[in-house]
């Protein structure tokens, strides 16, 4: 994926790029530029997988917890494990040391679909320790966490040759 820059994973770069009004060509060669590495076919795919999934996220928030989300509201996700439902969650901390809040992403993954507080609350035992904190040093004690995304995984297309 990403080559020598440190841009993180390009899905999470796309992200940026779109909300910052950047199409899918520029944001390619400004990607390229940073130094990440993509096949062409495989970016403009994920492009336009992210920009469903931006476009769908004031959506999310009207959903009921306490429903399964209906199949229209899943975006679709190419990846090596096609069939399953994914829900990512952005979780909201504050550092017990400096005050910061720091919002951690997290998805899960079911062969079925779940209620988002089901899968909320997955995430959040997944990921903290007993005391109720969270982090590489346990200093951050967790303030929330809400639905942001819905993905129905997919096989990835790879190219014929």
């Amino acid at each position: 994926m990403a080559g020598g820059a440190n841009i993180g994973g390009f899905a999470g770069f796309i992200a940026k790029q779109i909300l910052k009004g950047v199409g899918p060509t520029a944001a390619l060669a400004e990607f390229r530029a940073a130094g990440g590495s993509v096949r062409t076919q495989r970016w403009f795919q994920v492009f336009k997988e992210t920009a469903d999934a931006v476009a769908r996220a004031n959506e999310y928030a009207n959903l009921s917890g306490r429903l399964r989300p209906d199949d229209s509201m899943f975006t679709a996700w190419s990846t090596r494990r096609p069939g399953l439902y994914g829900y990512q969650i952005q979780i909201v901390t504050r550092d017990m040391d400096t005050g910061e809040t720091i919002l951690r992403e997290h998805t899960q993954f079911y062969d079925r679909k779940v209620s988002p507080n089901k899968a909320i609350s997955d995430a959040l035992n997944d990921l903290t320790e007993e005391d109720g904190t969270i982090g590489t040093q346990a200093t951050e004690k967790i303030e929330g966490a809400f639905l942001k995304g819905l993905y129905r995984t997919i096989p990835i297309a790879l190219p014929e040759f």
